[in-house]
């Protein structure tokens, strides 16, 4: 490479692409233009589209001027193809999701192109199970990451995880992933404040404590250890009850399992409102595994969690400080009904994970990340191509 190639500056089109679009990303990338504007940059969202299962979620979003993107999907969703057409070649930075089930990817990072790519992502797949197929994949995923021109680490835990890749740490922007809360928590407060018993009422539930579980209905959640320790904990406080709030691909098995159960409330996808009341009378968060980005709603609305230790957590879950904004034991149903009941127990304990949840949300902010992203693509604008990249 030419030291003239070396060191030749892009101008500022980025592109972002992502393979479906959610709701809770709508205002990250609405703020992101305008922060990118602020700064004479261009930036252009192309999106595909989710898969069977995804749809089931009921979380899709949408954007006004976001570009539409032909999306072949094989294998129930497991791999996808993303068509991108011009867009890239009227880029100079391009920003792909880092799956290794997109298929589309290969291409922008193997060969050299007059643009350049960054990868945004968590790292490697930290739901991976064992076995030689997962090991495959880890490999392949960790080659590609490395071929980048530049990275986006959802946390400090991805950061850790590029750098152990052998990417570079001063090309790696640590964005700290977050949702935007804030509405959301003054919502909350409010539907508190009128009052819990019409609350209730709307929800079908019965005076008591409230446990809630708020997610998607994959096995990855461990539904099954969800329903086991709260059927311990029902044992214990008869007035206990769950409300399972979510959908997905799980939701007839577990409507099967909690027929006769009249203390546990399935409610399926919330969304506005619907989602605030859920949250306003929850006692708890029971969550007994792969928390996501979501945890950060659940602390900005005062509702204490108790999660274990499973693997498989989303790398938000570095976010979590146990024992101090929430709780998290061992992945067993005797443990985390034991320490669900004994946080409902202690007036003290509750308010004090109240307000350091409180104060978690407030770090981990929207506005926040914006700000990180937007700095990290003005640098990668202004340094030089990586040497020996594509």
């Amino acid at each position: 490479m030419s030291e003239r190639a070396a060191v030749q500056r892009p101008g500022g089109r980025v592109l972002m692409v992502q393979r479906r679009l959610t709701h809770y990303r709508v205002p990250f990338f609405e703020r992101l233009s305008a922060a990118l504007g602020s700064r004479g940059m261009d930036l252009t969202l192309g999106i595909g589209q989710p898969n069977d299962d995804e749809r089931m979620r009921e979380d899709a979003g949408a954007l006004d001027g976001a570009l539409p993107l032909v999306c072949r999907q094989w294998a129930g969703g497991r791999a996808a193809w993303l068509s991108l057409g011009a867009l890239c070649e009227d880029a100079d930075l391009v920003v792909l999701p880092q799956e290794n089930r997109l298929l589309s990817n290969v291409p922008l990072l193997i060969r050299r192109h007059p643009f350049r790519v960054a990868l945004w992502g968590h790292g490697q797949d930290m739901q991976a199970g064992p076995g030689p197929l997962a090991a495959l994949a880890r490999h392949w995923k960790a080659n590609l990451t490395r071929r980048a021109d530049w990275w986006f680490a959802y946390t400090a835990t991805s950061a850790n995880v590029l750098c152990g890749l052998r990417c570079p740490p001063q090309r790696i922007s640590t964005v700290d992933n977050a949702v935007d809360t804030v509405d959301l928590s003054e919502a909350v407060t409010r539907l508190r404040q009128s009052g819990a018993s019409e609350l209730r009422l709307a929800l079908g539930l019965a005076e008591g404590p409230v446990g809630l579980f708020l997610g998607s209905l994959v096995s990855s959640r461990r539904l099954d250890l969800l329903l086991a320790a709260a059927t311990r904990l029902r044992a214990t406080c008869p007035s206990f009850q769950l409300l399972i709030a979510g959908d997905g691909p799980l939701a007839g098995w577990l409507r099967d399992q909690v027929c006769d159960a009249e203390w546990v409330r399935v409610v399926g996808a919330v969304h506005g409102e619907r989602k605030h009341q859920c949250l306003a009378v929850a006692e708890l968060m029971l969550m007994p595994a792969s928390l996501g980005v979501g945890l950060l709603e659940a602390l900005a609305c005062g509702v204490p969690l108790v999660t274990s230790d499973a693997p498989g957590h989303g790398p938000e879950f570095a976010y979590l400080r146990p024992g101090h904004n929430a709780l998290v034991v061992a992945p067993r149903a005797d443990t985390l009904a034991q320490a669900a009941q004994a946080l409902m127990q202690q007036a003290d304990g509750l308010s004090r994970l109240r307000e350091a949840g409180r104060q978690t949300a407030r770090r981990y902010s929207l506005d926040a990340m914006v700000q990180r992203f937007a700095d990290g693509l003005q640098a990668w604008r202004e340094a030089p191509r990586r040497e020996g990249t594509r």
